[in-house]
């Protein structure tokens, strides 16, 4: 029924007389008798209203019948299969994002507390929730444990808002670019340590949490287990004079390999989408935006790596191979 042309759709005894023109208004029972009603029985014409909350309908009738019935209604008596099971996945709502990140593993409370809202307020307490672009990050590296993987929920991205598409790319891959290319930049990276910061007094929770840590992280085999990036949470490089100059150059060339790779992606989520990634590895941005009168909102959440790491070791202990769980980033030498 949903989804055909107005001239062939063929609607059922019991969907007629549930129009609101075919009822008691008081007590909502019918007012036609099903059994009165011609079959075959199609519509010569149906709109829309503006508030896209009802249906206006005109039938092929000798008395031009026409009628108004609920779309909300319509969806959950649809005749059709093929539409119901379209929607048979029922889209998450806000208060039950928490959930889905403890069906992984407990939900990790930050200074954000345990869900968080990225939409652009004024005077924001995160640059995320501002229009501003956001360059490739990992959240919260200030964290002796940041967080591991991270759940983003559009609740609204309404289509006047422009810009503001999620970007990712694996930083891990970049990495061994950056070691092929620029073997001599990519060792002091691993070798002089960055400073990763947020320091915010003027917040409902005061923040003064400083960590200093290499931005790459490799085994004993000089594999890569970890990389520590968040450009727009860093303070000055608390490091020897000798070292800061060598340091900017292989930021700056390491930056624009992430900027540039070929392998990242650029989605614009759309309401209702959850994404959900390893901050670990996996760094995000956003393209700057207008709202140009419409609303960008999503909300976030974060589980622990350990904890995913754990839901993860059990699942294939019981199911598969029982094989550690490797270059998650979580600074494991596996």
């Amino acid at each position: 029924m949903m989804g055909t042309r107005p001239n062939s759709i063929r609607v059922g005894c019991g969907f007629v007389a549930s129009v609101k023109q075919c009822k008691q208004s008081h007590s909502g029972q019918r007012t036609i008798d099903v059994a009165s009603i011609p079959d075959p029985l199609e519509l010569s014409d149906f709109t829309v209203s503006k508030n896209k909350e009802d249906l206006h309908l005109r039938w092929e009738l000798e008395d031009d019948h026409q009628g108004v019935i609920n779309l909300q209604w319509l969806r959950d008596n649809c005749y059709s299969e093929a539409a119901r099971q379209s929607d048979s996945q029922k889209r998450v709502t806000q208060p039950h994002l928490g959930e889905v990140g403890r069906r992984i593993g407990p939900v990790q409370e930050t200074i954000y507390g345990e869900t968080f809202n990225v939409m652009s307020v004024p005077n924001p307490i995160n640059i995320a929730y501002s229009t501003a672009g956001l360059d490739y990050h990992m959240d919260l590296m200030y964290y002796e444990s940041a967080p591991g993987l991270q759940l983003l929920h559009c609740l609204r991205f309404d289509p006047e808002v422009e810009g503001g598409e999620s970007t990712f790319v694996d930083s891990f891959h970049v990495a061994e670019e950056f070691r092929k290319q620029f073997p001599d930049d990519f060792e002091n990276l691993v070798r002089i340590s960055g400073t990763f910061q947020k320091i915010h007094f003027e917040r409902d929770y005061p923040v003064k949490l400083v960590y200093k840590r290499p931005h790459i992280v490799l085994n004993p085999e000089k594999e890569i287990v970890a990389v520590n990036w968040s450009p727009p949470f860093e303070g000055p490089p608390l490091v020897p004079e000798e070292d800061v100059e060598p340091y900017f150059k292989a930021y700056r060339i390491f930056s624009k390999l992430l900027r540039e790779s070929p392998i990242q992606k650029s989605v614009r989520i759309q309401p209702g989408d959850l994404a959900c990634f390893n901050n670990r590895r996996i760094l995000h941005g956003r393209k700057s935006f207008n709202l140009n009168g419409g609303v960008r909102f999503l909300k976030g959440a974060y589980v622990n790596i350990d904890e995913f790491r754990n839901t993860f070791q059990v699942t294939s202990e019981l199911t598969g191979s029982g094989e550690p769980c490797k270059r998650i980033g979580n600074h494991c030498f596996f």
